[in-house]
């Protein structure tokens, strides 16, 4: 869920390369992941206290404190998240603030 949140906050799309991010996109990388770790740090973990601007809460814990309105993006209501695989894993993305990078297909679809 780390990686899902970092790349949420930085308003970038799990499939990016590292290598292709411009300098912009590494300084917002760089300040998400520090910002994710210490709100979690801060919240003991406890993935009910975290902000409600995180997409953690779209995952399906048992103590989502947002119900059914975890599943759209707390930034554009009407947009549902997104749950795909990249690179065998589970992720979770808003399509319109992490815009996916051109010519990308989600694993398993032709």
């Amino acid at each position: 869920w780390i990686v899902d949140d970092v790349l949420f906050q930085a308003r970038l799309h799990p499939a990016r390369r590292c290598g292709e991010l411009t300098t912009p996109e590494v300084t917002r990388l760089h300040a998400a992941i520090g910002h994710v770790l210490r709100t979690a740090v801060s919240a003991e973990a406890r993935y009910r206290d975290f902000p409600t601007h995180f997409l953690i809460h779209a995952r399906a814990w048992e103590e989502t404190p947002a119900g059914a309105s975890s599943t759209h993006c707390p930034h554009h209501p009407a947009e549902l998240i997104q749950k795909h695989y990249v690179g065998g894993r589970a992720t979770y993305w808003c399509a319109r603030c992490q815009p996916a990078p051109a010519g990308w297909m989600p694993e398993g679809v032709a």
